[in-house]
């Protein structure tokens, strides 16, 4: 019962509703399963779940408090990519965890952001920049992803004249609901929905292209082409270490792959943070 709990409490915690086919979709029961879990829930907690009529689910309760301590990165691989956190106890010869530098995320921070994103709702938060130090911002979120071991999410912040930013969630340090709904479309953000070509291929002055030929797959072709959008370019580039300079002379050793339409970006901010162009680190 505690998975289904847990299922329960995390679509109500980061989703904000929970519906019998969301149960019925985990676990694969019937809906008459479906419902009495949702029901022996609710009799349990009576204090962390409405029934609304109008949207057909329960949605959730100010006064919510989890009986399972919630998982903020597994409800956010589960909201934004699908993907249901399920450890089985058979021998496994990976390692236990992957080190990673990130702290834990604060789970009601994370919580009142993504349930901004399905209720399209305004949030205020209270925001740590690298560039201009903690400020308050209204923002209106609408996307989530993640990148070298970060989880970011998308928003129109009210305060930039350009709207659209990248947030980290772990740089939010507080949030809460304006209870206004956005007038902001998620298809505006054209950084988000703008498709770019990444043609990556073997850095020229690697001395063993081959094999680098070969981890990317290539036979006919150069190149290896990356679809992605403006926002995910850079983390992409990041992520898999490519030289992205104008010349290509950042050390082969280190930078593997070589960004080979690199001159295609030339002028464009949203590329200033691939590795060897102009942003900060």
């Amino acid at each position: 019962m505690n998975d289904r709990f847990w299922i329960v409490e995390t679509y109500l915690l980061f989703r904000g509703n929970i519906q019998r086919a969301d149960l019925t979709r985990h676990f694969g029961v019937g809906n008459v399963t479906a419902s009495r879990v949702l029901q022996d829930y609710a009799n349990q907690h009576p204090s962390n779940m409405i029934y609304s009529p109008s949207h057909k689910a329960y949605v959730y309760s100010d006064g919510f408090k989890p009986s399972i301590p919630p998982k903020p990165e597994a409800a956010l691989q589960l909201l934004g990519y699908g993907i249901f956190e399920n450890t089985f106890s058979k021998n496994t010869c990976g390692p236990s965890s992957i080190p990673n530098l990130a702290p834990p995320l604060d789970a009601n921070i994370v919580g009142t952001i993504t349930r901004a994103i399905y209720s399209k709702s305004v949030i205020e938060v209270s925001y740590i920049s690298a560039t201009s130090g903690e400020k308050r911002r209204y923002l209106h979120p609408h996307a989530i992803f993640t990148a070298n071991g970060t989880w970011y999410f998308r928003a129109f912040d009210e305060n930039q004249d350009d709207g659209f930013r990248t947030f980290r969630f772990s740089r939010v340090i507080s949030a809460k609901s304006t209870f206004k709904n956005s007038s902001i479309n998620a298809i505006e953000d054209k950084h988000w929905t703008d498709e770019v070509t990444l043609s990556i291929a073997p850095h020229p002055n690697h001395p063993n292209k081959n094999a680098l030929a070969t981890d990317l797959g290539l036979s006919d072709s150069p190149v290896k082409n990356i679809k992605t959008n403006k926002v995910l370019a850079p983390f992409v580039l990041q992520e898999l270490r490519v030289d992205c300079s104008p010349k290509g002379n950042m050390p082969p050793e280190a930078f593997y792959l070589r960004l080979m339409n690199c001159n295609e970006f030339d002028g464009q901010n949203f590329m200033s943070w691939a590795p060897g162009r102009s942003g900060k680190a």
